[in-house]
């Protein structure tokens, strides 16, 4: 099942986050894992939102997710592993 629903899932599914381009939570879409060194990945995109998008516009959704981590936890990615998102996701990964 891949359908979005956007902000009406959250009703549904209020513990849950969601796609940051369309805001349906993770029940109901795919998400798409980008992976960035050998233990971590990073999906801020369900897959169809992932597979509309060319890398360059997929690029902010992480810089936002990356932010969000950093607001909740206080902790950022190196410079390096910034680096490694960032080459990542415009290969296409």
């Amino acid at each position: 099942m891949n359908i979005r629903i956007g902000p009406i899932s959250k009703k549904l599914t209020p513990h849950l986050s969601a796609c940051m381009r369309c805001n349906t939570t993770w029940r109901f879409v795919k998400s798409h894992a980008t992976p960035f060194n050998e233990h971590e990945g990073a999906f801020p995109l369900c897959q169809k939102c992932w597979e509309e998008l060319t890398p360059e516009q997929r690029l902010p959704y992480y810089w936002l997710l990356l932010l969000e981590w950093y607001r909740e936890s206080g902790t950022e990615l190196s410079e390096a592993e910034r680096g490694a998102l960032r080459a990542a996701v415009l290969q296409g990964l």
